[in-house]
């Protein structure tokens, strides 16, 4: 396999996208009939992607003891064998399925950070002992490459957000916003014992304030899968006890329905890092601040006073076209504007472009 600079050139800016492409370029080199990227956290393994032969779906979460190639690669161990089929201990669930989908050969490679164990890139065959010796060089410099992409994926993957509200209408509307506008993964709960049976990890949850019975406050319990997340209050109405209460139980931001356009925006500033909240308002106060642009959104930008088109800009940052549209549409709703041209003219009189031509980060953060 000599693909290691071309892995790296298709990993110098981290998207979804450009993942799945050194993923494909990993399986072609090695002859392989299926390659995967997982990230490691306290609850198990998730699958980040993966090409090739059908097996566990990306987003995918597994306990470490539910397959031996990732027990091993979480301590920092190699996998590697050369006919599965004839190892007596390989029948974890994980294995049994692999070995019922026709796999015969498999190789796993920590991705490692110092002496953490981020993650793990595996490399399986259809055919015992293809995986050679004298290829763990390269799979090593590989797993390298995808330790820098894990350690930043905070920054690349989609926002994994969790609606609450028992009107499945307002919810499933919220979502397909959320998905369309701010690329997010959306789960959508609208009664107590769905709210109850989910389960999963999510970056931002958007709950109604009176919701499955309760309260916002009662969320943790009602919903134990939204214990662990960011909140965002999102209500019907404007209202300055629900907004009190909304902060109370630890709301980053309270939005009503009529501030729907906010939202995508806020998501995305709160999954990058870049959203500060600012709490209640006061008596006769103004509402609070909208959230500063994302690194990518002043990228989109930078690439809009430029001139660029969508396409353009897509591949100059690696990223698709609808990506390149949801960032210029928060940077819409941010900006007050209606097009890219005054987006651009508005940017440019609160100097927000000088900042960014010149390297300033907290617009970028």
């Amino acid at each position: 396999m000599e693909i290691v600079s071309t892995v790296a050139e298709q990993l110098s800016a981290p998207s979804q996208q450009s993942v799945e492409r050194a993923l494909g370029l990993v399986l072609a080199g090695a002859g392989a009939a299926r390659v995967s990227l997982a990230v490691f956290s306290s609850s198990g393994v998730e699958l980040v992607s993966s090409c090739g032969r059908a097996l566990l779906a990306d987003g995918a979460q597994v306990p470490f003891d539910a397959s031996s190639m990732f027990a091993a690669t979480a301590r920092r161990t190699v996998f590697w064998e050369r006919d599965i089929g004839g190892l007596a201990d390989f029948g974890r669930p994980v294995d049994r399925l692999m070995l019922a989908s026709g796999f015969r050969s498999a190789c796993s490679l920590p991705v490692t950070r110092g002496r953490e164990a981020l993650g793990a890139l595996s490399v399986s065959h259809a055919s015992p002992a293809t995986l050679r010796p004298e290829d763990f060089g390269e799979l090593r410099t590989l797993s390298a490459l995808f330790s820098v992409v894990l350690g930043r994926r905070q920054a690349w993957r989609p926002p994994r957000v969790l609606v609450c509200h028992d009107s499945s209408l307002i919810a499933w509307g919220v979502a397909r916003l959320l998905e369309q506008s701010a690329q997010a993964q959306v789960t959508v709960v609208c009664d107590p014992l769905e709210a109850m049976l989910t389960d999963g990890e999510f970056d931002v949850v958007v709950s109604d304030v009176v919701v499955f019975g309760g309260s916002i406050a009662t969320l943790g319990e009602l919903c134990p899968a939204a214990r662990r997340s960011r909140l965002i209050a999102f209500s019907g109405y404007e209202s300055a006890e629900q907004e009190r209460a909304a902060f109370e139980a630890g709301a980053l931001a309270f939005l009503t329905e009529s501030q729907a356009a906010d939202l995508p925006g806020i998501v995305r500033a709160i999954h990058d890092g870049a959203f500060v909240p600012a709490g209640p308002r006061q008596p006769g106060g103004p509402r609070a601040c909208r959230p500063a642009l994302t690194r990518r959104e002043g990228d989109v930008l930078l690439n809009l006073e430029d001139g660029l088109t969508v396409r353009q800009i897509s591949r100059s940052l690696a990223i698709s076209e609808s990506t390149v549209k949801g960032y210029c549409r928060a940077q819409f709703s941010k900006l007050e504007v209606h097009s890219r041209a005054q987006a651009v003219r508005v940017a440019r009189e609160q100097g927000i472009l000088h900042r960014l031509r010149s390297g300033d980060r907290v617009l970028r953060a």
